[in-house]
């Protein structure tokens, strides 16, 4: 668990970097001490001074998957000046060429051209604008196939605790649905739930307002779902992306840059 004391006592971008640190040393820890076949990822996957970025915007998954394990995938600030999604060949696609790569990209791409401000490059905004972390750090081949389950969990909720400590995320967007229950555990009561379709059958994706602030465009699982760039899908997700502006900028409006 992050030492809160010291953390708190910092302000600005050294509370989150002391917040990362502590992190990083807890999640290393416990990977040992529990044995965790597949290793881990670093508590985020881009800079960390995406935290100090307005509007709070947090784009999150639930782990790393795969069977085997990554060692270049980790390492204290392993994405400054990256992202993971962006930066990085996975299973040698090329840098920022898989599937699910080119999905998180879309996600990134329809924030960036509404989120409040001047607007900015794409790569700029995914590696310094939009906090991208998976909430539980330790890869496994399926959510269902995570190591010591319990206890992952656990140590993943007390970072992640701590963290929204000193800093909460006005808005959130998950991919999966076991993604958008565990940040629900976290940010507390839901005040107000809708749902728009996906363009995908009777599938949908959630809306949520919850009583700290905090609003979850909740998407399913884009391994699955590949809605990103979907001619079927767009006109929903674009009604989604809207309203997840209007809700995170002071002024309430949308503008969607080019």
């Amino acid at each position: 668990m992050v030492d809160r004391e010291s953390c708190t006592s910092d302000s600005g971008i050294a509370s989150y970097r002391c917040w990362y640190e502590k992190s990083y040393d807890a999640i290393e820890r416990a990977c040992r001490s529990l044995e965790h076949p597949f290793g881990f990822n670093p508590p985020l996957l881009n800079s960390v001074e995406a935290l100090a970025a307005q509007p709070r915007v947090l784009v999150a998954t639930l782990n790393p998957a795969g069977s085997v394990d990554y060692p270049d995938h980790r390492g204290r600030y392993r994405y400054e000046g990256l992202n993971a999604y962006l930066d990085i060949d996975w299973n040698g696609y090329g840098a920022g060429q898989s599937p699910l790569q080119r999905q998180m990209q879309g996600v990134f791409e329809h924030l960036r051209r509404r989120i409040c401000g001047s607007p900015i490059d794409s790569i700029t905004f995914a590696r310094s604008r939009v906090v991208t972390a998976q909430l539980i750090p330790f890869r496994s081949p399926s959510d269902t196939t995570l190591y010591r389950r319990v206890e992952s969990v656990a140590l993943a909720r007390s970072v992640w605790a701590d963290l929204f400590r000193i800093w909460l995320p006005s808005t959130a967007v998950t991919v999966g649905a076991t993604t958008a229950q565990e940040l629900g555990v976290l940010l507390g009561a839901v005040e107000r739930e809708d749902s728009l379709p996906i363009g995908w059958g009777r599938y949908r994706m959630t809306l949520r307002e919850f009583s700290c602030g905090t609003r979850l465009l909740a998407l399913p699982h884009l391994s699955r779902f590949a809605i990103l760039g979907r001619s079927q899908s767009e006109p929903y997700l674009n009604e989604a992306f809207d309203w997840v502006a209007r809700h995170t900028c002071p002024n309430g409006g949308v503008r969607v840059w080019p």
